[in-house]
């Protein structure tokens, strides 16, 4: 298997699915080689959510089909964890966690 590979994803654009780690991460306490993640179940609490805990650490999101830091926070609400434990990912994790929000919630359907 490839490295940051994305595993048991149901299909290519379902927002359902499982993300494999390049460098395992630190989630609650335990190191994790992957993490599942459903973009489907998130509705506009999940937008407000995530907005108002970048507010309260101090970003502003600027425009949000361009702000990678408002897609990871986005990735967060889909698996269910923190911002905090997203900004701990390595580099290319956090890109491409970021990078599937965004085509998530801004490609073509």
């Amino acid at each position: 298997m490839k490295e940051n590979e994305i595993i048991n994803e149901t299909a290519e654009d379902s927002g359902v699915g499982e993300y494999e780690f390049v460098k395992p991460a630190k989630i609650d306490g335990e190191v994790r080689k992957s993490i599942p993640y459903d973009f489907t179940m998130l509705n506009g609490s999940n937008i407000r959510h995530a907005k108002g805990e970048l507010q309260r650490s101090g970003y502003t999101v600027a425009v949000k089909e361009l702000d990678e830091v408002f897609h990871a926070a986005m990735f967060a609400e889909a698996a269910g964890i923190s911002i905090a434990d997203v900004e701990r990912f390595s580099p290319r994790d956090y890109i491409n966690v970021a990078d599937l929000a965004r085509d998530f919630l801004y490609g073509e359907e």
